[in-house]
């Protein structure tokens, strides 16, 4: 364990605050949406315009179901679908040959790898997986990691990876929409739990970053109006919503629960109303909280986070919720912003933008609520 902890901590920089996972996970995220942007803008079709406003269109009709409410899934499907053909329509992706994705399947699962015009996707996963590779290498290089580790590392995860969307995308799977997400944690906790998990694979392990430059490329994707289309609404679950979880679940804590650290209480309360880990720790510097208390409020957010990024999605789906309905619940009640997209992931991509706007638009109080914990501190 010892090594294990040792390759994957991050030698202090002595270039400044800059060369930190954060930075570096937006500099990689702004580099993918550089390049995709650049390769678009070349090849883009001469009546573009009228391309994207037959997008936009298609676009609005899905939002004036959704606000609707009595859709039916197959009327909303069909909608959502004709957004996804407007959107490839409005320019091609130049890119396509080297980003490869598995496919459904039933029998087989070499048919996995192969796409809907039975061409075989391996080669596009491999440019996928070494892009990104060198990308997420150049970047743990910077932040002190061992390459002759972390190569060998970030290949085995992408591997799994594969094969957590292999299973997913098996037929009888996906029509009980067992996503990808939960798929990876079962492979993930199978190997820590049997085998172990190899020191050579933990120097890949940086599950923060990881998350952290997908969620700046979500951000991207979760448009302007995406977020307007949530309205009061969505500012109400974040920001009324999220103070009003703090202030009783800390009164609760004290005196009903009659907590004797009023430290770790407040630790726990901020952890499980606003963003789990990042809140958890900002939080305990505020209240000057011992270490002992942050790791026992992690440990609770940790693992109450990985019941209900499973639970949740299952129930949203057995009594019938809508997606901007269920991802709003899911945005504004799991803590980690990780287990937010991949809960929203296991319902739909409605759910999965929405419940991501949530946490974002949640995420902005954690100074706030930091700076409110120390005031009262004092």
């Amino acid at each position: 364990m010892a090594d294990a902890a040792s390759t994957n901590s991050v030698t202090p920089s002595k270039r400044g605050g800059w060369n930190t996972e954060d930075w570096w996970a937006v500099a990689i995220a702004i580099v993918v949406l550089g390049g995709a942007l650049i390769a678009v803008w070349v090849s883009r079709p001469d009546d573009v315009d009228q391309r994207i406003e037959a997008w936009a269109t298609a676009d609005a009709n899905v939002d004036q179901l959704l606000a609707a409410g009595n859709v039916s899934k197959s009327e909303r499907k069909a909608a959502e679908t004709a957004v996804k053909d407007a959107q490839k329509k409005v320019a091609p992706n130049p890119l396509a040959a080297w980003m490869g994705k598995t496919s459904g399947w039933k029998d087989d699962p070499r048919l996995a790898f192969v796409d809907s015009k039975g061409r075989s996707t391996v080669v596009a996963l491999l440019s996928l997986f070494t892009g990104m590779g060198c990308l997420f290498g150049l970047g743990a290089w910077f932040l002190g990691r061992r390459m002759d580790q972390f190569i060998p590392g970030f290949a085995c995860l992408s591997l799994l990876a594969v094969l957590a969307q292999v299973l997913a995308d098996h037929e009888l799977i996906k029509h009980f929409g067992l996503e990808y997400a939960l798929w990876a944690l079962v492979v993930g906790l199978i190997i820590s739990n049997t085998v172990g998990t190899p020191s050579f694979l933990m120097a890949a392990v940086s599950t923060e970053f990881y998350i952290k430059t997908g969620l700046v490329l979500l951000g991207a994707e979760v448009l302007f109006h995406r977020l307007l289309a949530l309205g009061l609404p969505g500012v109400f679950v974040s920001w009324i919503v999220t103070p009003i979880v703090l202030i009783s679940t800390f009164i609760f804590g004290q005196r009903v629960l009659k907590m004797s650290s009023p430290s770790l209480n407040m630790v726990i309360s901020a952890d499980m109303s606003v963003c789990g880990v990042s809140a958890a720790i900002a939080t305990a510097a505020a209240c000057k909280a011992k270490k002992e208390e942050l790791s026992l409020a992690i440990g609770l957010s940790l693992s109450f986070t990985v019941i209900m990024m499973i639970v949740m999605p299952a129930v949203i789906r057995a009594i019938g919720m809508n997606s901007v309905l269920g991802g709003a619940w899911i945005g504004g009640t799991i803590d980690s912003t990780g287990a937010v997209a991949a809960a929203g992931g296991m319902l739909d991509n409605t759910a999965l933008q929405v419940a991501a706007t949530i946490k974002m638009i949640q995420n902005i109080l954690i100074g706030v609520v930091a700076f409110g914990v120390a005031v009262y501190w004092v």
